[in-house]
């Protein structure tokens, strides 16, 4: 099987070969600011597992997030 790994605006994403779709959790705030990470903003997230989340303010990098969101969304 194995997992092909594409490179988007220096970023490396994990791209599965099986058809399904990425299970993107990302938030642009003011086209400046991306939050993103395995975290699902859920109860389960916030009290019984272990995940993570970074907050980043990279105007650049919201920038591709937000082209991204724009393609997802087509």
């Amino acid at each position: 099987y194995g997992v092909d790994i594409t490179k988007f605006h220096n970023h490396y994403f994990l791209k599965g070969t099986r058809g399904g779709t990425m299970h993107h959790k990302f938030c642009v705030i003011d086209n400046q600011v991306v939050i993103t990470g395995s975290y699902n903003w859920s109860n389960n997230a916030e009290f019984k597992n272990d995940e993570n989340v970074t907050v980043e303010y990279n105007p650049e990098q919201a920038t591709s997030y937000s082209l991204e969101y724009k393609r997802l969304t087509k």
